[in-house]
């Protein structure tokens, strides 16, 4: 008979009872518990014990072959590290000088074109987000816009306007009486 099986099935029926133990009430019922947490305690030492003695030889061989395996796995993975780095600061230099364009960019189309140049579609699988921004409560907005620094730039809801901010906020600082809102779309190119 499996030891470890059959100590399991006792386990998982002795935890099914205890799921609804009642609150203890006396004291005499607090030191009946404690026996039992003791016994408990026995057991769970006793099996714990027998796994770690079967498994000991076995964590020997298993050490010994990772050991042995260690330097070259440690190689790859230093040298996928190194690559997605580096892959990972020209993505950012990329991404930040778009965003840098896509500041200026006033409608779709200059938007497009920057997006062109600066990411050349690839044969695979892209995303791109946009961020949308409109004017949900005119009230909260022309509030914002009579305190606002440059109140002309916003007298009118502009909606290039206020996509240039969403863009540079990102949600993070919505307008007054706007919300902001991004759509992520999957552009699939081949070359």
């Amino acid at each position: 008979m499996d030891l470890a099986k059959l100590a399991g099935t006792r386990a998982l029926e002795l935890l099914e009872r205890l799921q609804n133990v009642p609150a203890i009430q006396t004291s005499a019922e607090a030191d009946r518990v404690i026996g039992y947490v003791r016994k408990l305690q026995q057991a769970h030492a006793v099996l714990v014990s027998e796994r770690d003695t079967l498994a000991k030889p076995l964590r020997k061989i298993a050490n010994s072959i990772s050991k042995r395996w260690k330097p070259s796995i440690d190689a790859y993975e230093a040298a996928i590290k190194i690559l997605r780095d580096a892959h990972g600061a020209f993505m950012s230099s990329r991404q930040l000088a778009a965003q840098l364009e896509l500041e200026g960019a006033v409608d779709t189309e200059q938007i497009a074109k920057v997006v062109e140049i600066m990411a050349p579609p690839t044969e695979g699988t892209h995303q791109r987000t946009t961020w949308h921004c409109e004017v949900t409560d005119p009230r909260a907005f022309f509030d914002f816009v009579r305190q606002a620094g440059d109140p002309a730039r916003w007298a009118t809801p502009n909606a290039a306007e206020l996509n240039a901010h969403a863009r540079k906020s990102r949600g993070t600082e919505p307008i007054p009486g706007t919300r902001e809102y991004s759509k992520t779309t999957t552009i699939v190119s081949k070359q």
